[in-house]
């Protein structure tokens, strides 16, 4: 009987022990952590962290657009959850889809806070390589409606392009590759 119980009281202990995340977790949680630190304007024209932004705002680091290869908005679009974009050829060229409003006249895309995509009432700009991404520090995507801080085309969302700052001295970055269906691209900057 006293075995019975003492082995049972210990079968009970070993359950209420809390269970070891696996190194993987762990470091996907510092990973989400890290994501949460990183300021944002987007959401009220204030710096604020992800996490205390009062809207859902995805960030796309300087890091990240590197690692993935991305060379304008459209190679960033396809990536991002929200985004469907139906290539065609012809006058639209492509066509954007966010969160399920078709049109590149539904969302706004900013530079640094100011309006570059075209009017509402203008023809739809395609968003191939009009926006590369190559001076870029961070992308910072607005899910949803923000009308009411920047106008009529904000009501899908709102892309912001944050643009790296000068930094002392001159700089020059030359870029060029190549693709399928002999596909040629070239970049040049020059910064002082």
């Amino acid at each position: 009987w006293w075995v019975l119980a003492g082995q049972g009281l210990w079968a009970q202990e070993a359950e209420l022990q809390p269970p070891q995340p696996a190194p993987n977790a762990l470091a996907q949680e510092l990973k989400w952590l890290q994501a949460e630190a990183v300021k944002v304007t987007t959401a009220t024209f204030n710096e604020e962290t992800v996490s205390h932004a009062p809207a859902t705002v995805r960030v796309v680091t300087q890091r990240q657009i590197s690692e993935r290869g991305y060379r304008n908005l459209e190679d960033l679009m396809k990536d991002l959850p929200g985004f469907d974009i139906q290539n065609h050829s012809g006058v639209q060229d492509n066509i954007v889809a966010m969160r399920g409003v078709t049109g590149n006249n539904k969302f706004l895309i900013l530079q640094n806070g100011i309006r570059i995509s075209s009017a509402i009432n203008s023809p739809q700009v395609p968003i191939r390589d009009n926006f590369p991404l190559y001076n870029v520090k961070q992308v910072e995507v607005l899910y949803g409606p923000a009308s009411a801080l920047y106008g009529a085309n904000a009501y899908a969302g709102t892309i912001n392009l944050i643009t790296k700052r000068a930094s002392a001295g001159n700089q020059l970055l030359l870029r060029a590759g190549g693709g399928d269906n002999a596909t040629r691209w070239q970049d040049a900057w020059y910064g002082y």
